[in-house]
Formats: C-alpha cells, sequence, structure tokens
C-alpha cells in the first residue's frame, strides 16, 4: 500500500516496516504468521494518523 502511495518500504532486523511517504517517516510492527491482537489495532490507527499526516486521506464524495 505505502509504496503504491508513492512511498518507500524496508524492513529492520527487529520485523518492523520503515515507511517513507511525501517527506514522512514512520516505523510500525510487523504482524507474523496471521496473528491480529489488539496491539495490531493500535498499529492501524497509527497507520491511518500516518498517511493522513502525509497527505493521504479519502476524497469526499
Amino acid at each position: 500500500m505505502f509504496e503504491g502511495l508513492g512511498g518507500t518500504t524496508e524492513e529492520t532486523k527487529k520485523e518492523h516496516l520503515k515507511v517513507k511517504l511525501n517527506g514522512k517517516e514512520m516505523t510500525f510492527g510487523v504482524p507474523r504468521h496471521g496473528h491480529h491482537t489488539l496491539e495490531n489495532n493500535d498499529e492501524i490507527g497509527h497507520i491511518r494518523r500516518f498517511l493522513r499526516d502525509c497527505g493521504c486521506e479519502p476524497k469526499a464524495e
């Protein structure tokens, strides 16, 4: 998704994903083996805020 928006991604040694998009950078945890926890829900919120801060919001219809 990030690369589709023009960003770059790099997986770190600590199973995190470093994302650079529109001049901003953030690191997110990478869920493994289909494990979905409440912690992952927090990550979704972080991703949404990061995308908004990068100017990537859904267009209002």
